[in-house]
């Protein structure tokens, strides 16, 4: 799938649309974005940064290793946060 894109005209295309409906997150502390389908995390996108760009995107779909994450949804008022066990806001 991703694993033979190159260069960032490449990535932005495969992603545009894609990951339009992911939400920016911290994921166990580290910036991240995530996207969830009925307030459950379906996937989580992991960024490599090396001298202020992102240099590789790594998605995680698997449903065991999303429930051992601390997910933390940026930009949401306090009284909008979901119940516990499912994401949180901040």
């Amino acid at each position: 799938m991703a694993s033979g894109l190159r260069g960032a005209d490449a990535v932005a295309s495969f992603l545009s649309g894609r990951a339009e409906a992911a939400r920016l997150a911290l994921v166990d502390g580290v910036p991240a974005a995530v996207w969830a389908h009925r307030n459950r995390p379906k996937a989580v996108f992991s960024f490599t940064v090396a001298d202020g760009k992102i240099t590789s995107i790594t998605v995680d779909t698997d449903p065991h290793r999303i429930r051992e994450h601390d997910i933390v949804l940026l930009g949401a008022a306090q009284e909008d946060q979901p119940d516990r066990g499912s994401l949180r806001e901040r």
